[in-house]
């Protein structure tokens, strides 16, 4: 209930304070009782009051837009409050929930672990029971990174304390230099020789830098370069993290502070899915065409192996043999051109079929225009967009048989060219 006009609405307070009006609004009256005078304007649970002569119509005319603008303020006003108390009785719940889940993870480590040590087991008992520990302690990791960003969204108390950023960066790199070390990744710390402090909250300086450090490690490719430089100023500091990755379109560095956010690709993600193939087939290798396992064994694994895991090693080798037996005269132009024809066709036609079955059976994509324009992408897509994401599976088959790149968490960035780029 509205017992005074709101402070931010000045303008309201000052039509009251110069006008012999009176506002009355959801039962009460502005800006005190008694209701006296000519009812001027009234409008759902508005209504205003004029004492004295009647003004003139330019004046009544702008009292109703102010009148009309105070209420449509305060009722956005209202609604904001109630969306800000939602949301913090919803960060309570969910603070809550992640607490509370907490705790038996912490009994699903510990068990796991004491397996772990357990003697006698089978090679396969323990290499099943370490990605089940590695998954448990990646929940672990989400669970404190999901709490951190309840406490930075419901206020952080910050520290004012004096920090040694010289002594910060040199902490941050120790603690990154071993990710670098085997992605044989070179990483160069450059710091002034003067001292260099600053006031602020260490333990939140030191999250941010690490964060975009592990990040600029993290997404470098193998053999590549990251720098860390303090820059001194004359009254002021900076530090800037470059790297040799592939970096973020420009069209989306604008939303990288948005929570959550990551930046699109696709080359990456088949690149990781295709490593996690094959590490999934090598550590289950033992279901490979056994009858203990049923059809998983006989159909399902070696599905994946001869077609999902071989098939991108087998396209590649293709595309790569037919100018080489070209040059060799060994091919026959009419029969090989045919045959491409046939193979990419017989891929367009699968994508056809499947937008049919969408939107003949399924009722989906009504729009004339949206169905042609996914009957033409399967023709985008076999000249050039297949080869792009056969070649990165490819390079990923290899990868996990040298026993090269890192896992790391998934995120989407563009693809550019290999130049060093700032990250701060």
């Amino acid at each position: 209930m509205v017992k005074a006009p709101p402070a931010h609405l000045g303008f309201l307070a000052e039509v009251l304070r110069r006008y012999p009006v009176r506002v009355f609004f959801r039962g009460e009256v502005l800006p005190e009782r008694p209701l006296r005078g000519e009812k001027l304007f009234e409008e759902g649970d508005l209504a205003l009051y004029w004492e004295g002569p009647p003004p003139s119509r330019e004046v009544q005319e702008a009292l109703r837009l102010l009148l009309q603008v105070f209420r449509e303020v305060l009722e956005l006003k209202e609604r904001e409050l109630a969306l800000l108390r939602s949301q913090e009785e919803s960060a309570r719940l969910l603070g809550l929930l992640l607490h509370e889940i907490k705790n038996p993870l912490m009994s699903v480590l510990g068990a796991l672990e004491l397996a772990l040590e357990t003697e006698g087991l089978p090679q396969e008992g323990k290499e099943l029971l370490a990605i089940a520990e590695k998954s448990a302690r990646r929940i672990q990791e989400l669970l404190q990174k999901a709490q951190e960003y309840l406490r930075l969204g419901q206020g952080v108390r910050l520290k004012s304390e004096r920090v040694d950023l010289k002594a910060l960066l040199r902490q941050v790199a120790d603690e990154i230099r071993p990710l670098a070390r085997r992605k044989g990744i070179q990483l160069r710390l450059v710091l002034p020789k003067r001292e260099v402090w600053v006031y602020g909250d260490r333990e939140w300086l030191y999250q941010a830098v690490l964060n975009v450090l592990n990040n600029s490690v993290k997404y470098t490719p193998e053999g590549g370069r990251v720098a860390v430089r303090l820059l001194v100023g004359q009254d002021q500091y900076g530090m800037a993290i470059s790297d040799t990755g592939p970096g973020i379109p420009q069209e989306e560095q604008a939303r990288v502070f948005e929570p959550f956010y990551r930046a699109s690709t696709r080359g990456e993600v088949e690149n990781r899915w295709h490593r996690g193939l094959w590490e999934v087939l090598w550590n289950h290798r033992i279901m490979l065409f056994n009858p203990r396992y049923g059809r998983l064994g006989l159909v399902a694994m070696p599905y994946f192996l001869l077609f999902e895991a071989l098939g991108p090693v087998v396209g590649v080798l293709g595309y790569v043999s037919l100018p080489l037996f070209a040059a060799l005269g060994l091919l026959n132009p009419p029969f090989a051109l045919l045959f491409l024809l046939f193979a990419l066709g017989y891929g367009v036609l699968l994508s056809h079929l499947a937008v049919g079955v969408e939107t003949l059976l399924l009722k989906r994509y009504p729009s004339l225009g949206e169905r042609l324009r996914l009957l033409l992408l399967p023709f985008l897509e076999v000249l050039g967009y297949l080869q792009v994401l056969a070649l990165e599976r490819f390079l990923a088959t290899f990868q996990v048989w040298r026993k090269r790149g890192v896992w790391g968490e998934m995120r989407r960035k563009g693809l550019e060219p290999s130049q060093e780029k700032d990250h701060a």
